[in-house]
This record gives C-alpha cells, sequence and structure tokens, in this order.
C-alpha cells in the first residue's frame, strides 16, 4: 500500500495474483486485501473484479465523495463490479460530517455499512498502547454478519485479547509499558 508504481512493477504481477488469492482461500475463511488508493496499479482492477465483498472507505465531506462517485463509476462501469458487493464505511465522523442520510442520499444505491466516529487515540490503538473502543461504531454488527461471526465477543475476552497482543508488540519494539 505505501510502495510507489514504480518499486511494485515487476516485482508482481497479474499471472502471480491467480496463485496467491487461490492459495489464500484454500488456507483462509476470509482473505482481507487492503488495496493502494491508485486505481491504475494492476491488482486493485485485478482483485476487484473477483471480491465477493468490498469495504469502500470514505471520509463523510463533499470532497471525499465527490472522489468516490468517480473511483465507484469507474469500478461499476469500466471494471463490472456489483454494486452490491460494495459496502461504503464512513470513517472519521465528526459533528460537524455529512451524516448518513446526506452521504446515501449523494452515493445512491450503494450500501453505507457501518459508521467509523473520528478519534484522537488511534495512534495509539495502532502503536498497542491503548485498547481498541468500539463504543459509538454504528453498523459493528453488519460486519460481523458479512464476516460470518456468530457472537459477539465479550468485553472481558476483548481486553485479554488485547493485553496480549499490546505485549507483544512491546515485546517486539522493547518498548516498556509506562
Amino acid at each position: 500500500n505505501n510502495c510507489g508504481l514504480y518499486e511494485t512493477q515487476n516485482k508482481i504481477n497479474t499471472e502471480y495474483y491467480l496463485q496467491l488469492y487461490k492459495e489464500s482461500i484454500e488456507k483462509f475463511d476470509i482473505t482481507i486485501v487492503d488495496l493502494p488508493s491508485s486505481p491504475y496499479i494492476d491488482v486493485v482492477p485485478y482483485t476487484l473484479a473477483r471480491a465477493s465483498d468490498i469495504f469502500f472507505v470514505i471520509n463523510p465531506n463533499f470532497i471525499s465523495v465527490r472522489q468516490a462517485l468517480r473511483y465507484l463509476e469507474l469500478m461499476v462501469d469500466i471494471w463490472g463490479v456489483s454494486k452490491n458487493s460494495i459496502h461504503i464505511v464512513v470513517n472519521k465522523r465528526r459533528k460537524s460530517s455529512l451524516d448518513k442520510a446526506q452521504i446515501e442520499m449523494l452515493l445512491k444505491g450503494y450500501n453505507v455499512l457501518i459508521e467509523i466516529p473520528d478519534n484522537d487515540l488511534v495512534e495509539e490503538v495502532i502503536n498497542g498502547v491503548k485498547d481498541i473502543d468500539l463504543t459509538g461504531i454504528n453498523g459493528l454488527d453488519n460486519v460481523y454478519k458479512m464476516l460470518g461471526a456468530d457472537r459477539f465477543q465479550t468485553r472481558d475476552e476483548d481486553a485479554i485479547k488485547s493485553q496480549i497482543k499490546a505485549g507483544r508488540l512491546r515485546d517486539l519494539f522493547g518498548a516498556q509499558k509506562c
């Protein structure tokens, strides 16, 4: 995702994607691919055309929605991706953001699946310092259902897993808990 087009050319191409995806499908129940935002890298249309469900992340503002419309049009009209397989994830929702009804009106025909509020603690979560707080996320149950989750984990289970993960990250990077 962070590599430039020049860096990735000739390292991997479409002849290898089929093999990689075939092996992941055989080994895992769910495969999640985080694609680059540039539609001009060949992995993007190749993967999107074969995906059963696509989480398309936008920010709740007019600029992001306008860019999303262009990208969605490319996906649907040019690459043949079904609108039904595209699920909109609204990221960084704030009080002054477009609301869900406005976004649904602007993105007619697309399913707004989940809204994630803006959180200043994201870097601390990514770095393993803080636990993920799922309160305030509208539509999370929809994501669980899509992924085939039979139940929600209890807060105790989440806390234990989070502490183990944070401990591993601290060990890996030689950091100490303050």
